[in-house]
């Protein structure tokens, strides 16, 4: 984990946990004051400005922790980086994608998530979240009735599942032979 003198840790991005990445991130530059940078608000001053000299050490910095935060198999995406915020649309276009087909492809992993034997409730429960978070990020939110339904048949299919698989009737043949 990355931390500064501030103690604001944020977990590596490995490519499966960006939208946590990006708000640990976020959060991190803006407690540094430092995310102005990042989202364009704060522009360099020319060169011949008096500010300029202030103001490339805290871009450094903003570049640094951002690269720094990156574990090394997705670090090729960012290239040899000098702006902050350009970095930060790499790593968005590559792993926030708001395209039709990934809006589709996590569709799909909704649909298709099903509680695990060796999975808890709780666990499931956080998979399908993550999924619907997801979805909410790349602008193809499921509202929070939708969530509640979704949660309620998934559950009333689980009891009828552990209904019928206690009483003995998980499949294969059943014993005829009593009364």
């Amino acid at each position: 984990m990355i931390t500064s003198k501030l103690k604001t840790a944020v977990a590596p991005l490995n490519g499966k946990n960006y939208p946590t990445w990006k708000i640990q991130c976020r959060m991190g530059l803006m407690k540094q004051k430092l995310w102005n940078i990042v989202d364009g608000t704060e522009a360099a001053p020319g060169e011949d400005n008096n500010r300029y000299a202030q103001f490339l050490p805290r871009r450094d910095r903003t570049l640094a922790i951002i690269v720094l935060s990156v574990e090394y198999s997705p670090l090729y995406l960012v290239g040899d980086p000098e702006d902050p915020a350009t970095v930060r649309g790499k790593l968005e276009n590559q792993f926030q994608k708001r395209t039709w087909a990934k809006k589709q492809e996590l569709r799909c992993i909704r649909f298709a998530l099903q509680l695990k034997n060796s999975e808890s409730m709780q666990e499931h429960v956080k998979a399908v979240t993550e999924i619907l978070d997801d979805l909410s990020l790349i602008e193809d939110p499921i509202s929070k009735q939708d969530r509640v339904v979704h949660f309620a048949t998934r559950s009333a299919r689980l009891v009828q599942h552990a209904g019928y698989c206690s009483s003995g009737q998980s499949g294969g043949s059943k014993d005829r032979s009593g009364p």
